[in-house]
């Protein structure tokens, strides 16, 4: 049960900075914007489509118990680079940069791979600006 705490607290967090980071705006502008993709189906982290997330980027937690070298070669071989990981050194996430187009893809490799625990599109985090 703490497991799924720490994924929701890393997820949340890394949700809010991307979304100071990228200026995120309303709804209506983000369908405009080249680096911003946009799905319809729900998921976990996506409840209520459509919901808008980062082109290029996904995000990838490892099981508890995996060793961070683990982690760290199952990424390399992927071939796919970091751009994120937490500060806490007891939870193996991650944010990864995929080429754009192909995060369906990179989310598949890693959801096959039976060490990790969650792989997802880096979704935005668009509750600041809606009314």
């Amino acid at each position: 049960m703490d497991k799924k705490y720490l994924v929701i607290g890393f997820v949340i967090t890394f949700l809010a900075v991307t979304a100071w980071k990228y200026n995120v705006g309303e709804k209506d502008n983000l369908e405009n914007r080249p680096d911003v993709g946009v799905t319809h189906e729900s998921s976990e982290l996506c409840t209520t489509p459509p919901c808008y997330f980062q082109k290029g980027e996904i995000l990838v937690t490892f099981k508890k118990g995996v060793f961070k070298s683990y982690a760290d070669a199952i990424v390399a071989v992927h071939g796919y680079t970091v751009f994120y990981t937490p500060e806490q050194t007891d939870i193996h996430a991650y944010g990864l940069k995929v080429p754009e187009g192909q995060e369906n893809e990179a989310i598949a490799k890693f959801k096959s791979e039976s060490t990790v625990a969650y792989a997802s599109p880096n979704f935005l985090n668009l509750s600041e600006t809606e009314d």
